[in-house]
């Protein structure tokens, strides 16, 4: 004898997987029950369903520049690194050739390999969608303060050479960095977009998160990242007293550039050697030194249902969505190429002193050298 046994499911558990919008978190349904396709709930977040589009296509640039060229940019940052400028300065020339809006023609010495390896990394890569064009303009804005009063340099070689800062070296580490954002960031793509529509703030934390989020990549990451800027902040102090105290050794708080090396590293940020007003400060707000702790030392844990995260440094803990954590390992990615900004710009102060020209210039000197021969040919000479 057969037995029929019939099932009546009322309920059932969803899950959404999502690489480039915000699902719902896991969740029971009740059948028939009708909700939003995660396109149109993504829309409604940006209160527009072509910017949503737009601003999704945006974040994916940077991720095609991750799978195709980052081994190829890597490759000329090392030849670069390693002096091997008879292999990289044809390379060079032969890269900028495709792109009219760099003004690099010619690849005559490491300074214009400096420029030329600075502009290919800026404009081709997509790294505008990731920080915000507003914000690479301001990175490049205050960067250019470096080399722009002479008055400094003296003061500036001194505490590059006092320092002994190696540009190469901490570049190298920044693109260790770089290769690990590289790995996890096809899962922060729903953040990217949501930042470029500058609407994080519209999400509802507690129903929609990521779903293809790996908590342990992106604490991996977070706590590198943070260690590399702690390291590197030193850069943003010594520029502030140069620039506002005409002295490195002198920091805002009255203290000294040689009581902040002393310091741990933790409260390097803490104790008042960054002033918010000084012309080179970067807001570090997303450098929470308890997340960093409780990942390093202490515990931190997930709870994968809800997406809340747990970090506890002793016995205090912060309570974050992955989705907002996932917020600020981009902060930190924004802040390491702001510093790297820096970088860049005493790099060429530093090149400039040991007797490069660039090429753009040398082009320019040769356009008025000709002006002059013709107006010489004609009785008046522009002495400017």
């Amino acid at each position: 004898m057969q037995m029929l046994l019939t099932v009546t499911i009322k309920s059932f558990i969803q899950l959404n997987f999502q690489r480039s919008f915000l699902p719902e978190k896991a969740i029971y349904k009740k059948l028939g029950e009708v909700e939003l396709s995660p396109y149109m709930r993504n829309s409604t977040l940006y209160n527009d369903g072509e910017a949503a589009i737009k601003a999704t296509q945006q974040a994916m640039c940077f991720a095609d520049f991750m799978k195709h060229d980052l081994s190829k940019t890597k490759q000329n940052f090392e030849l670069f690194w390693n002096a091997q400028d008879a292999i990289l300065f044809p390379k060079l020339e032969n890269l900028v050739s495709k792109y009219s809006y760099i003004p690099i023609t010619k690849i005559n010495n490491r300074l214009d390999a400096s420029m030329a390896l600075h502009q290919l990394l800026l404009t081709t890569t997509g790294i505008s969608n990731v920080i915000g064009a507003g914000s690479l303009q301001e990175y490049s804005r205050i960067g250019k303060t470096v080399i722009g009063t002479a008055a400094n340099f003296d003061k500036i070689f001194e505490f590059i050479e006092n320092n002994q800062i190696d540009f190469c070296k901490i570049e190298r580490n920044a693109f260790k960095l770089i290769d690990l954002f590289a790995k996890i960031y096809e899962q922060l793509v729903p953040v990217v977009a949501l930042r470029n529509g500058n609407c994080v703030e519209n999400v509802d934390k507690e129903q929609h998160g990521i779903m293809t989020a790996n908590f342990n990549e992106l604490s991996d990451f977070y706590a590198k990242s943070f260690e590399w800027i702690l390291e590197n902040v030193a850069i943003i102090i010594g520029l502030n007293n140069i620039y506002l105290r005409s002295d490195w050794k002198q920091c805002v708080n009255g203290k000294t550039y040689a009581d902040f090396l002393k310091e741990t590293k933790g409260n390097r940020l803490q104790n008042g050697y960054i002033g918010e007003k000084e012309p080179f400060s970067k807001s570090v707000n997303s450098l929470n030194n308890k997340i960093r702790n409780a990942i390093q030392h202490f515990d931190s844990d997930i709870d994968y249902k809800t997406q809340l995260l747990t970090f506890k440094d002793r016995n205090k803990s912060v309570n974050l969505y992955l989705l907002e954590f996932a917020d600020l390992c981009i902060e930190n990615f924004c802040i390491i190429f702001y510093i790297l900004e820096l970088i860049y710009n005493l790099q060429k102060s530093t090149l400039t002193q040991e007797g490069n020209v660039p090429i753009f210039l040398i082009n320019n000197l040769e356009v008025q050298r000709t002006s002059n021969r013709k107006n010489r040919e004609k009785g008046t000479l522009n002495l400017w």
